[in-house]
């Protein structure tokens, strides 16, 4: 009986400690993750960490729209990913205060377009602009509805969740239709991807990776 109480009470003990582990590992993660985002706004010398939500309705499909940067360690392993190119045109659809357009920035590419439809978020994305340090990039941002966004030669694409799957939809179109004038190959990004399955149905579409156990997903075309 005693043996069995011990033993009760070690497995308890070592589930305690594992416990203490585990949420430590965890906030010394996050603590880490926190320090890696003020770096890198202090290294861009940009501001894009904020919170915010618009209570407006915006767009063509008059969607809900809120603001909420995607996390640079995760950017990071993306664009790690993608291996971009000096010769491509990279766009971040609903760029909101152009962390992403940034980040990009940093590499060589032939140009980087943020598009946000939100005028409060233009404004604040090109004071950014107005302070960022590198120069390697051209960088552009458009105050228009993504849904009506004419698409010429881009070739990366860009979604953190943006807006609802109506506006996705027409940015689809506008990509598939791009490439009828200008056939290239070309990239699609989606992280948080609520509306996979409009790309998934896509049969110009090939799905090239999973990311994050699903959460990031990178499409390119059939020639």
């Amino acid at each position: 009986m005693k043996k069995s109480l011990g033993y009760k009470i070690l497995r308890h003990m070592m589930g305690y400690f594992r416990d203490i582990i585990s949420r430590t590992s965890c906030l010394i993660k996050d603590i880490s993750q926190t320090f890696k985002e003020h770096y890198l706004e202090r290294k861009l010398n940009i501001s894009t960490n904020e919170l915010y939500f618009v209570k407006d309705k915006f767009g063509l499909y008059k969607i809900d729209q809120s603001y909420c940067p995607a996390p640079y360690y995760l950017l990071e392993k993306i664009i790690n990913c993608l291996k971009l190119k000096p010769e491509d045109i990279f766009i971040d659809f609903g760029c909101g205060k152009g962390r992403v357009v940034f980040f990009v920035a940093q590499k060589k590419l032939r140009k980087v377009i943020g598009i946000e439809l939100n005028k409060e978020f233009i404004d604040i994305a090109n004071k950014n602009l107005a302070t960022f340090k590198f120069d390697r990039t051209p960088i552009q941002f458009v105050h228009e509805d993504a849904a009506k966004f004419r698409i010429k030669d881009e070739n990366i694409f860009f979604m953190f969740n943006p807006f609802g799957c109506k506006t996705i939809q027409c940015v689809i179109n506008n990509i598939k239709n791009s490439l009828i004038d200008n056939p290239r190959q070309i990239r699609i990004v989606y992280l948080h991807p609520w509306c996979r399955s409009l790309l998934d149905d896509q049969d110009w579409l090939i799905l090239e990776k999973s990311m994050f156990d699903g959460q990031c997903l990178i499409w390119y075309n059939k020639h």
